[in-house]
């Protein structure tokens, strides 16, 4: 494990990562991304082969603790709850994604957690992630509340559209254009404050 030596007991990391003081909170949640990236991305690396979706999976994860800090409260250590969410995304992504018919098999194949090797991740400085971030909270503020329970549903509590049309009492149709639309506003948007 990366920086192991930096972070604090899992109980102070959570508390700090839910501060409501954004300074506290964002520097203990850059020391868990920095201690756990990598060997998350490597993890993910072994079942699904490909350096590209391995960091998708992680990120997507880390960001949805980022954007979900307040409430977020892991069951047993946070290595446990970060492994566990990484394989939840994974198997999100298998089910999902028909491109990913590898993924599955080769995560269905092995129960194991390697987690050491050579990866070689690029990794961002922890001010890039921050830059981002702050992009992305704009670019999400700018959305209409619609647009952003859209992608909310989609991206971090991984309903389908069925689900989500549910929730927003619209067609299944009208829910994927819906959040189709919104991903693209918020890309642009986020492309503009650049």
């Amino acid at each position: 494990m990366h920086l192991m030596m930096d972070l604090p007991s899992d109980a102070e990391l959570i508390a700090q990562v839910r501060d409501a003081d954004e300074a506290v909170a964002h520097r203990a949640f850059s020391a868990l991304f920095n201690a756990y990236w990598v060997d998350l991305c490597e993890w993910a690396y072994y079942f699904t082969r490909e350096r590209e979706t391995a960091q998708e999976l992680v990120a997507d994860v880390l960001a949805n603790i980022w954007h979900r800090r307040r409430d977020w409260a892991p069951q047993g250590t946070v290595r446990t709850y970060l492994y566990g969410a990484v394989r939840t995304q994974m198997r999100y992504q298998a089910r999902n994604a028909g491109r990913r018919a590898a993924l599955t098999e080769a995560f269905h194949a092995s129960e194991d957690m390697p987690g050491l090797g050579t990866f070689g991740v690029e990794t961002q400085t922890a001010a890039e992630v921050a830059d981002l971030r702050v992009r992305l909270d704009h670019a999400m503020a700018r959305l209409s509340g619609r647009a952003r329970a859209a992608l909310v549903y989609r991206f971090y509590d991984g309903l389908d559209y069925r689900e989500i049309a549910q929730r927003l009492d619209a067609t299944e149709k009208a829910a994927r254009l819906l959040v189709e639309r919104s991903f693209r506003s918020l890309r642009r948007f986020v492309t503009k404050l650049g």
